[in-house]
């Protein structure tokens, strides 16, 4: 007799348990806020630490400032020289030191003089 090959069904692995995946949110960060304060003598900025809800992304100011330069730079552009000077003095009012916007002003300013 010719041997006949049984099949026999492959053992099945029981599947191991897991648990669920439960996605907790990250803990709270502390955060401190800067704060400017115009009251009376005390003007200045003072710092608040603990839980924020929001998140402050740019710093006080910075938007002022980039928006003056980049006035500031189409009207050089354009040649309107006049308008181009307030809008990086009024740059310079937000970041005082900054040499960017300093170099841009004085090189309106040559424009500015009579020939």
């Amino acid at each position: 007799m010719a041997a006949e090959k049984v099949n026999k069904p492959k053992p099945v692995k029981p599947k191991p348990e897991t648990a669920p995946i439960v996605k907790t949110a990250p803990p709270k960060e502390k955060e401190t806020a800067i704060v400017p304060t115009s009251t009376g003598e005390n003007t200045g900025t003072i710092a608040l630490t603990g839980e924020v809800k929001h998140k402050v992304r740019t710093v006080l100011g910075a938007d002022h400032y980039k928006a003056n330069v980049k006035k500031g730079d189409d009207y050089l552009r354009m040649k309107r020289y006049a308008e181009a000077k307030t809008a990086y003095v009024e740059a310079l009012k937000s970041k005082p030191s900054d040499p960017y916007a300093s170099r841009k002003l004085a090189e309106v300013e040559k424009m500015l003089i009579p020939k």
